[in-house]
């Protein structure tokens, strides 16, 4: 059936079975949040589609979103289009009446078309909005599907079917946060039988949540003793870079403390691909650990007289736990490939020709 609005099919017709194939994906692996965006799209007939939180200051550094609004949005930000967008006057309509489009503005199309934000969306064929809003356990989120550029009114059909997939929508977010929660949990296991802490940074380096040594979470504002007093300045810059830096570099960085007579290692790392959410306002992972005085030690012959990087220095401790090559790969956000290059430059400084060497060098410091 073909309405006059040129909408191909009614909601009751609809099939979203794709759709509800790509949520259950998306409950256990975030990577497959943007082939939720897709279906998404494709039941609206639509270009593309993302899911984002209704809050500006709860953005993250990664959003679902269909792959083929990926260079629009890369040119949305790099243009600073996100700094005035003039789409976000739709805000207050989508919250208070649960769905809205660009013909809900206060200017016609006759007018939209003139305007110089109008004409950025024109290009990338993504000049109308049908935008609804949806319940998750972290608040209200938008779901923006995006078509062309003279495409017809939103439909009666169109809004029976916004309330038909919102509840499916729904419900897979509340599953993803748990099983979200689950995995950073099961990430703390890999620091069982130490004196370790987990804070989980977002990425104004502000605290999102804490591990403590019994694996319970908890979500808190305040921040790790070690850092709620001034800090030295290579710390401030080492945290400032790993939060600022692009999730694809896995980037990490170490650092020692003293405090009241006591050592603590902190090690800063992007937040595993792993436990990444359905939503990102996560983006470090602040590992402090309070080490004995010979590991201090350990640790500086290491630097001074072997020249071992941070880095390496970092992966020898770990691999010292009896940690594989595997674990500390995902660990660390890197691939095994990076791990093993970096225990051969490990093996030629140490003068050793394996890791049972190098882990009896290590201990023999």
């Amino acid at each position: 059936m073909v309405c006059e609005s040129g909408f191909a099919s009614t909601a009751s017709n609809v099939d979203l079975t794709n759709l509800r194939i790509a949520l259950n994906e998306a409950i256990e692996n975030a990577s497959k949040w943007t082939s939720v965006c897709d279906e998404i799209a494709n039941v609206f007939a639509g270009n593309g589609a993302l899911l984002i939180p209704f809050e500006p200051d709860q953005r993250g550094t990664w959003l679902p979103v269909s792959p083929a609004l990926t260079n629009a949005l890369a040119e949305y930000i790099e243009e600073g289009w996100h700094l005035n967008d003039y789409r976000q006057n739709l805000a207050n309509i989508v919250k208070n009446r649960g769905c809205a489009t660009d013909d809900d503005l206060e200017v016609s199309r006759k007018e939209r078309a003139k305007m110089p934000f109008y004409h950025y969306l024109f290009k990338h064929n993504i000049g109308f909005m049908i935008n609804f809003l949806i319940t998750t356990p972290q608040g209200y989120w938008a779901v923006p599907v995006y078509f062309n550029n003279d495409r017809h009114p939103i439909t009666k059909d169109e809004i029976k079917l916004i309330e038909q997939i919102r509840p499916l929508i729904e419900e897979a977010t509340t599953k993803a946060d748990l099983a979200a929660h689950k995995k950073i949990a099961d990430f703390a296991k890999f620091f069982e039988g130490t004196n370790t802490e987990i804070y989980v940074l977002n990425p104004m380096g502000e605290h999102c949540m804490y591990l403590g040594p019994n694996g319970r979470l908890s979500i808190t504002n305040s921040l790790p003793t070690q850092l709620s007093k001034p800090i030295s300045e290579d710390i401030r810059q080492g945290l400032e870079e790993v939060c600022s830096s692009a999730p694809e570099l896995s980037m990490s960085r170490s650092f020692q403390i003293n405090e009241n007579s006591k050592t603590f290692n902190l090690l800063a790392i992007q937040v595993p691909f792993a436990l990444h959410h359905y939503y990102m306002p996560f983006k470090v992972c602040l590992i402090i650990t309070e080490v004995e005085s010979r590991q201090v030690l350990q640790a500086q012959r290491l630097k001074l007289e072997y020249d071992f990087l941070p880095s390496e220095i970092t992966t020898l401790q770990l691999l010292s736990t009896g940690r594989n090559v595997k674990s500390i790969s995902e660990f660390l956000s890197l691939r095994e490939s990076t791990i093993r290059q970096r225990l051969k430059q490990m093996y030629e400084k140490a003068a050793v020709s394996g890791q049972v060497e190098l882990i009896g060098f290590y201990n023999g410091l």
